[in-house]
């Protein structure tokens, strides 16, 4: 089994914005929004419907995870 590198948390404790960082967000929330809204379509059959739910599930999992680093690492920073 592979082993989970050592986190660098100052590489997520920028202060102000981070305009890439915002813009990973962005896109990646607008990648679930249209999976999500193409899994809605009525033509898809069961198992495209859970194909496209399960890239839009996997994809917002990979948004939280970043924001909870984030959030790590500015509690980190701040002593919290």
């Amino acid at each position: 089994m592979s082993e989970l590198s050592e986190i660098n948390y100052t590489a997520y404790q920028w202060d102000g914005k981070n305009e890439l960082f915002e813009e990973m967000l962005r896109g990646m929330n607008d990648f679930v929004e249209v999976e999500t809204d193409t899994a809605l379509d009525a033509t898809l059959d069961a198992n495209q419907r859970a194909y496209m739910c399960g890239k839009a599930a996997a994809v917002r999992e990979v948004r939280d995870h970043f924001l909870a680093l984030r959030e790590m690492a500015v509690a980190r920073k701040t002593g919290n």
